[in-house]
């Protein structure tokens, strides 16, 4: 690889960075950086929980989404 190229892509992820950042800062209200690694996992704890309580057809289809999602 160039430099060139190694500048490029390193303004890129500097320019997406701040851009991310920005809307975790002012549009998400979100202020520590954990809150969006740890959402994803949140949201799909909340879905499986809810389908776990409908039902027991939805705990036996929560149980099974959360053993592939185990195995990923």
């Amino acid at each position: 690889m160039n430099t060139l190229k190694i500048k490029k892509i390193l303004g890129m992820t500097s320019i997406v960075s701040l851009a991310l950042s920005c809307i975790m800062l002012f549009i998400l209200k979100v202020e520590s950086s954990l809150y969006i690694m740890y959402y994803p996992c949140d949201l799909i704890g909340y879905g499986l929980r809810k389908l776990s309580l409908s039902s027991t057809i939805g705990n036996i289809i929560a149980l099974f989404i959360y053993t592939l999602t185990c195995l990923i």
